[in-house]
C-alpha cells in the first residue's frame, strides 16, 4: 500500500495515459481493499493453543558411499499474545 501511495505521489496524475491511470486506480483501490481486510480475524480462529511443545527434527544425508544421519530435539513454548 505503501509503494502505490508513492507511486501516485511521484508520478504527476494529469500526464499519465488514460490505461496506467485506470490500472493504477485498480491497484490502489485492490491494495486498500485487501489492507483493510487483512487486519482481524474472529474470535474464534483457532489457532495452537497455549503450552509448551517439544519435537525432534531429523535428516539424513546419503552421498559418495556413506549416511549420515543428525536430530535435535527442539522446545516452542506458546505464550498469548496479550
Amino acid at each position: 500500500m505503501a509503494l502505490a501511495a508513492l507511486a501516485l505521489i511521484l508520478i504527476p496524475f494529469r500526464r499519465m495515459n488514460r490505461r496506467l491511470r485506470r490500472i493504477l486506480s485498480a491497484f490502489v483501490l485492490a491494495a486498500l481493499f485487501t489492507a483493510m481486510n487483512g487486519c482481524g480475524a474472529p474470535s474464534d480462529a483457532g489457532g495452537t493453543p497455549q503450552g509448551v511443545y517439544t519435537f525432534l527434527v531429523s535428516a539424513t544425508y546419503s552421498g559418495y558411499g556413506t549416511t549420515i544421519t543428525q536430530s535435535a530435539d527442539f522446545t516452542l513454548t506458546v505464550k498469548p499474545l496479550f
